[in-house]
């Protein structure tokens, strides 16, 4: 049986990780003012939210096989749903590859994303950038995105950050928040050949905010330099899905620096945000339960988290259960986790490891 000395050494070694309760917040603050008071706008695409039955996807149909590429646009939508016909993947490729043809921006889309997951065709990612060029071409802001992170990061094509700027501020000046969120990154940091303008980065964040990106909501709040203003923003970007916004709000309700008041809503946003892959979100809710913050211990559930978490790549998860093995015994486990704690950068590994 364990000592109670044992046992609280325990406690403080789990509690070594930098993001094992989640109190280290972003230091980007600047002094300037941004406001969260408009609530987002909705956007969709012309067949987004529309159901199709059986009875409209037989007259679609005749008018598809005359020719008409909006309602073969409407098929491959149809297929893909299942929505009125047998779900298919294969026939909705065969319909947009039709409309496609013809010019059809949404088509030209749909097709270029098939060839690139290999979803109803044969994955084909040159392919899939021909198509992505074609429906660019012909203004879909989608496919503009897409090739603008392309060109940013390099895939499937050359790293260009001039055509890159081109294509996001091609879908950015149409409305596409996601263009205008990842636009303003690139000049709230600054390229070698890209001048940083934080001025215009908020902008464009306000902007994409308004659009309905969620992690535009976040990046303002990162921003702010008033804290009840970026719990705000943080807040929208919650209600939104955003991973990292549901983190540093939990991180809020957390912190004796921040709002405060509620262990129970900081846990409700962790699970949100651990639910969805955020590994600190994983390694702080890992925290909480090995150490009963706020809740009964429950170590299984505490190295479940843990796990999760280590196995994205969290140093600090990594890391705590390295100290669990050790303390159970389990030397060659305990090892194992404090030699990938190390190469993942966490020096206090290394010094396990001395």
């Amino acid at each position: 049986m364990q000592t109670k000395d044992s046992d609280e050494r325990r406690q403080r070694r789990v509690l070594r990780g930098r993001a094992a309760l989640g109190l280290q917040t972003s230091s980007r603050a600047l002094p300037i003012s941004t406001n969260a008071t408009s609530k987002p706008k909705k956007r969709c695409t012309s067949t987004q939210g529309f159901r199709f039955t059986s009875n409209e996807v037989a007259k679609i149909r005749i008018r598809a096989e005359q020719g008409d590429s909006e309602a073969q646009y409407q098929m491959a939508c149809a297929h893909r749903r299942g929505q009125g016909v047998p779900q298919s993947d294969v026939e909705a490729a065969r319909y947009d590859w039709k409309a496609a043809e013809q010019g059809h921006s949404e088509a030209q889309h749909n097709r270029a994303v098939s060839c690139t997951l290999g979803r109803g065709v044969t994955q084909n990612q040159e392919e899939g950038i021909k198509w992505h060029r074609k429906a660019a071409e012909s203004g879909n802001v989608r496919s503009q995105h897409v090739l603008g992170i392309a060109c940013l990061k390099g895939l499937g094509v050359a790293r260009d950050i001039r055509k890159a700027i081109d294509y996001l501020q091609k879908a950015s000046d149409k409305g596409y928040a996601k263009s205008q969120n990842c636009l303003a990154k690139i000049y709230l940091h600054g390229q070698p050949d890209v001048p940083q303008d934080v001025g215009l980065a908020l902008c464009l964040f306000r902007e994409a905010a308004d659009g309905g990106d969620p992690e535009a909501c976040t990046n303002i709040g990162q921003l702010a330099s008033d804290g009840e203003e970026a719990v705000n923003w943080y807040r929208l970007g919650a209600e939104q899905g955003d991973p990292e916004a549901q983190f540093l709000l939990a991180q809020a309700y957390l912190s004796a620096h921040g709002i405060g008041g509620s262990h129970q809503e900081a846990l409700r946003y962790l699970r949100m945000a651990a639910e969805q892959g955020h590994c600190n979100a994983q390694n702080t809710l890992g925290a909480i339960f090995m150490n009963g913050h706020g809740v009964k211990r429950n170590q299984e559930e505490g190295e479940r988290w843990f796990r999760s978490a280590a196995s994205s790549g969290n140093a600090e998860a990594c890391f705590n259960l390295g100290v669990i093995a050790r303390e159970d015994g389990r030397r060659d486990e305990a090892a194992s986790f404090f030699r990938q704690a190390s190469a993942l950068g966490l020096k206090e590994a290394k010094h396990e490891l001395a």
